[in-house]
């Protein structure tokens, strides 16, 4: 309707969208750009999730590439079937890979603690042995000189000490043996 005022309004409002909006050609180069952006984003996340992996910081590295997934599932609309999905099957793999790090160092942290704790039972018992060791030694030293004493009642009795630490001893065995008989 001529002269009317609200549709002349109307047409003025459609008008100045119209100056702002987007053109056909605009919405493509739009389009590009969106798709540029969520690839260097991608690209800066699969890097960061590098960083984090080789760190030994793999959840954080999961986590990235979890975020990276997303972020690309938001974008989808911008890619070719074909290439987004390559990008989704990159972001896969780097995913199982820093899983299979985070398990194989997860099992090396764990072989290595048992083997740490298999050290100190062995050094221990090496430790232990060796103080069993000098005990004995002390005591056949006590024996020889009770024998010189002629207290073979007495060295006997530390000849039991003896057999109490190490039953085999063939020092005490016989040490005892010598003076039962005298």
């Amino acid at each position: 309707v001529p002269g009317d005022a609200e549709a002349m309004k109307q047409m003025q409002r459609a008008q100045a969208a119209l100056d702002q909006g987007s053109l056909i050609n605009d919405v493509g180069a739009d389009l590009e750009i969106r798709k540029q952006r969520a690839v260097v984003q991608l690209e800066a996340s699969m890097k960061r999730a590098d960083e984090f992996a080789v760190s030994g910081s793999y959840a954080d590295a999961e986590r990235t590439l979890l975020q990276a997934k997303q972020a690309m599932l938001r974008e989808k609309s911008v890619f070719p079937a074909a290439e987004y999905n390559g990008h989704i099957e990159a972001l896969d793999s780097r995913y199982d890979a820093v899983r299979t790090a985070a398990a194989n160092a997860a099992a090396l942290a764990e072989h290595e603690s048992r083997e740490s704790a298999n050290q100190e039972k062995s050094t221990r018992a090496a430790q232990e042995a060796e103080k069993r060791q000098k005990a004995i030694n002390e005591r056949l030293i006590r024996v020889r000189q009770l024998q010189m004493e002629l207290k073979y009642e007495e060295a006997i009795q530390v000849c039991d000490e003896i057999l109490l630490l190490d039953p085999n001893n063939p020092a005490a065995q016989a040490l005892r043996a010598a003076l039962k008989t005298s």
